[in-house]
């Protein structure tokens, strides 16, 4: 333990000058969502955040390179890539701003999952799997996802130094990947489709076309099967309470809202018909 620590403060013979992988990777990310951005300037929300944000990214890895340059050592170089990681729980968010003003494909997922299957699989895992096992099982996934991943780099960090650097890379290019095609495939899942277009329509295999319904609704349904465990629990508490995503809907729509079913303009005190 006293060699480990001693390492961590250790002034390295041979110091980084430049960036490191996983910076340059996020900024190859960043060039090509802030043309995104730039592109889709009018249609979006709020770009100006979006891009200030950015900025704040750029002045943060700009300082802990000088703070690794002036103490070269492995703490602050952990320091740096950390600080990397920590990030990509706020590019996840980013990119739904990006991707919710493009036309959504649920639809066609659905129809494809319909063909191939015969059925919704996320219908039918409710239906077949509703008992505590399963539930917490899935939902331990969700709620592990981001500590599992920061426990495996730091495990490369405390006992296989060397490859370090190459193991948080190759975490940091996987979320970038999943992110541009996260961007360019605007999917919400079935949670927020089933949501909007009801559950007797998809049982019935009709899945209509929602166009741009998501830019502003986020409602989505509770996680199905045990609703009393642990983790159950862990997941829905990281969702938007009703009550926020009602406001956000309220506060980015105008009087008319557009359908669920159809897309059509109908007054925010009626439902469809269709």
């Amino acid at each position: 333990m006293q060699k480990f620590i001693r390492n961590l403060f250790q002034l390295e013979k041979k110091p980084l000058k430049g960036l490191m992988s996983v910076e340059w990777i996020m900024l190859g990310y960043m060039l090509l969502t802030l043309l995104l951005i730039l592109f889709l300037y009018t249609k979006m929300d709020n770009p100006q955040a979006m891009i200030f944000g950015r900025l704040r990214i750029i002045a943060m890895t700009a300082a802990l390179w000088i703070v690794y340059r002036i103490v070269p050592c492995r703490l602050t170089r952990l320091v740096r890539i950390a600080a990397q990681m920590g990030l990509l729980a706020w590019w996840y968010p980013d990119t739904y701003e990006i991707n919710r003003v493009l036309p959504n494909l649920d639809h066609l997922f659905a129809e494809w999952e319909q063909s191939l299957f015969g059925c919704q699989p996320a219908l039918l895992f409710h239906q077949e799997l509703p008992d505590a096992l399963f539930s917490e099982l899935f939902d331990m996934g969700y709620a592990a996802y981001y500590p599992m991943i920061a426990l495996t780099v730091l495990y490369y960090f405390g006992w296989h130094y060397r490859e370090f650097e190459r193991a948080s890379f190759i975490v940091m290019a996987s979320f970038f990947i999943y992110y541009v095609i996260f961007i360019f495939v605007p999917v919400v899942g079935p949670t927020f489709y089933y949501h909007a277009v009801g559950l007797k329509q998809i049982a019935a295999g009709v899945f209509p076309n929602l166009h741009d319904y998501f830019n502003s609704h986020q409602a989505c349904l509770p996680s199905p099967g045990y609703s009393d465990g642990l983790f159950y629990h862990l997941v829905e508490d990281a969702k938007l309470p009703e009550s926020v995503q009602q406001l956000l809907s309220r506060v980015r729509t105008s009087a008319y809202l557009p359908c669920a079913c159809c897309s059509s303009g109908t007054p925010a005190t009626t439902s469809c018909s269709q």
